[in-house]
């Protein structure tokens, strides 16, 4: 995103525009600053390592990949959970088979 796209930098007689000139390009940066990080994020998560997990902590899963009984997949829940992780593998937690659902300690009535 580069001056081409917004015409900050043709000087003016009015202060208040020039002002608000400068406000827009510096929240450009600032955008264009925020979307450069969040690429890196995501590139770095699909070939990061993958996420430690402990034992005793809660994890939720995601539901692309579990088949449900379900009568729309849109208004299916997209998270499972929260579940304990019992038992890992060295490199991740294994299966739905090692993790329970956590009891909740709050009433919700």
């Amino acid at each position: 995103m580069g001056a081409y796209l917004n015409p900050v930098n043709v000087p003016t007689d009015v202060p208040e525009a020039d002002d608000l000139a400068q406000t827009m390009e510096d929240q450009w940066k600032e955008v264009e600053s925020a979307l450069r990080q969040s690429k890196q994020r995501m590139v770095a998560g699909e070939n990061g390592d993958p996420t430690k997990f402990e034992i005793g902590e809660e994890v939720w899963l995601d539901a692309k990949n579990v088949k449900l009984k379900t009568l729309s997949p849109k208004l299916t829940e997209q998270r499972l959970g929260p579940f304990r992780s019992s038992k890992k593998s060295p490199t991740a937690l294994t299966g739905l088979n090692c993790l329970q659902p956590c009891v909740s300690t709050t009433s919700s009535t």
